[in-house]
C-alpha cells in the first residue's frame, strides 16, 4: 500500500525551514501541487498543532501530520521531505523535527494499511535513520 501511495514524487530532501509551520507548509506541498488536498487541509492541520499541540510528533525527529478527510482531501496521498536542519515543534521527547510525513486520507480506514507498513519501518532504526537522513530519493523509495 505505501508504495502505491508514497511515490518519487512526493519525495522532497534536505528542505530547509525556519519553524514547524513551514515544515508543515513544505510536507504538504507535494499533495497540494498534484490537488491531492485542498490549501484548507494545510490549515486544519495548523488549526490542530494551536489547538491539540504536538501529539503529531510520534517519534523523535518525525511529525505524522494529517487532518481529518472533510478538511480537504481529493485523493489518498501521502508525502515525505526531510530537512536540513532539526526544526522544533515544542515537543519534550522528540524534538527537533527532521521528517515531515503528510497524510492525506479520503475516509477514516483507507490509510490504515499504509500506516501499519509505516509503523514497521520506523520501528527498524537502519530504515528510519535512512528517512531522516538521505539526500537520495532512490534510497527513501527503497526502504
Amino acid at each position: 500500500m505505501i508504495k502505491k501511495i508514497l511515490t518519487e514524487d512526493f519525495i522532497r530532501t534536505k528542505v530547509s525551514c525556519s519553524d514547524w509551520k513551514e515544515a508543515i507548509h513544505e510536507g504538504i506541498l507535494p499533495l497540494l501541487e498534484k490537488s491531492y488536498v485542498e490549501k484548507s487541509y494545510e490549515e486544519a492541520i495548523l488549526r490542530n498543532f494551536e489547538k491539540h499541540g504536538t501529539y503529531m510528533v510520534i517519534a523523535p525527529g518525525m511529525v505524522l501530520s494529517h487532518a481529518r478527510p472533510e478538511d480537504g482531501v481529493n485523493k489518498l496521498g501521502m508525502s515525505l521531505i526531510n530537512l536540513e536542519e532539526g526544526v522544533p515543534f515544542g515537543h519534550d521527547l522528540h524534538d527537533p523535527v527532521y521528517l515531515v510525513i503528510t497524510l492525506a486520507t479520503t475516509d477514516n480506514t483507507i490509510h490504515l494499511e499504509a500506516l501499519k507498513e509505516l509503523m514497521g519501518i520506523l520501528m527498524d532504526t537502519e530504515k528510519y535513520e535512512t528517512l531522516l537522513h538521505s539526500k537520495d530519493k532512490e534510497e527513501i523509495l527503497a526502504v
